[in-house]
């Protein structure tokens, strides 16, 4: 037992040099120490699970019973990072709506200045068309909402009708080269 049990040198050390009451003495530590030692079996069967559960642990997760607990923290870390650090549905779901609030708005205003600018070059290009054989030159520019993209909510295009009684159509469908190299001058 000493092999398994340090604490029983002095009671070998007893036994060892004497005999009478010694020996007497060294059979009640014996039992003291015998009485002190856990014997529910209960627990015993409950530490051997548990030894097969963690050897099976460590099968599947790591040759080590470190590797194990390494791997455990891993995939631990991954889940908080998947669920406990904003990335709730419903955090999603208001980060994106208040996304789309922003997006909305930027567009919105960069469609008052897209119309603001269109009246400009609508003007502007009929000043500079007039004076080149199309007196009676039409030319607008259409601004029609779509879906937000990286480049507005607009669908922008450029219509004209280059004679009077004509409807105003899309440029790049009507115009001839001619009419189209007088919106091309410069």
């Amino acid at each position: 037992m000493l092999r398994y049990d340090p604490q029983l040198q002095p009671i070998l050390e007893l036994v060892s040099g004497s005999f009478g009451p010694k020996v007497e003495e060294s059979g009640r530590l014996i039992n003291a120490y015998g009485a002190g030692l856990e014997t529910d079996p209960d627990r015993l069967q409950d530490v051997e699970d548990r030894i097969i559960q963690l050897k099976q642990i460590c099968r599947k997760y790591g040759p080590t019973l470190a590797d194990a607990i390494a791997h455990s923290q891993r995939v631990q870390q991954e889940l908080e990072e998947l669920s406990g650090s904003g990335q709730s549905l419903e955090v999603l779901e208001k980060s994106y709506q208040e996304r789309q609030a922003e997006l909305t708005q930027v567009c919105a205003r960069l469609t008052e200045l897209r119309q603001k600018t269109a009246q400009q070059l609508e003007t502007l290009l009929i000043g500079e068309l007039k004076p080149l054989a199309m007196e009676k030159v039409q030319f607008k520019v259409n601004i029609d909402a779509c879906a937000p993209t990286a480049t507005g909510s607009d669908r922008i295009t450029f219509v004209f009708s280059p004679n009077p009684g004509e409807p105003l159509q899309p440029l790049t469908a009507i115009a001839s080269g001619g009419e189209m190299s007088r919106f091309c001058w410069r």
